[in-house]
């Protein structure tokens, strides 16, 4: 399902998109009214933060004074994230696992596929 603003405005938004659908049967109805309440996960800058990890996609996204951490793991085993120091604490918005690895951690240890995006301070 692609989204009317997800090639001209985000070309992550339908990866993102369907990556949250997985999580559950019936997710499909709690992910769409989280996109519709955060404009930020449909319009964005967003900024790679971990350009030579080739198992995690890991960036930030901006809009206005909003700020998001997306952790993506595409690789079938459990793979570190080491994060910059400017990312302190967040809450979790979406995460496909029941452990939630971002406690105020640098090293971030995310489960093969695990999705996890964090609203930043």
């Amino acid at each position: 399902m692609y989204h009317k603003y997800s090639h001209s405005r985000n070309p992550t938004y339908y990866l993102k998109y369907s990556f949250c659908q997985s999580i559950e049967k019936y997710n499909h109805y709690s992910t769409k009214k989280l996109f519709k309440a955060n404009l930020i996960l449909v319009y964005e800058n967003y900024d790679l933060i971990l350009k030579d990890n080739s198992e995690i996609n890991a960036y930030t996204e901006e809009l206005k004074d909003d700020k998001i951490l997306v952790l993506l793991n595409f690789s079938d085993q459990i793979a570190i994230a080491t994060l910059p120091n400017t990312i302190s604490n967040g809450r979790t918005m979406i995460n496909n696992y029941k452990t939630d690895p971002f406690k105020e951690k640098q090293a971030i240890e995310l489960e093969p596929y695990q999705a996890l995006i964090v609203e930043i301070e």
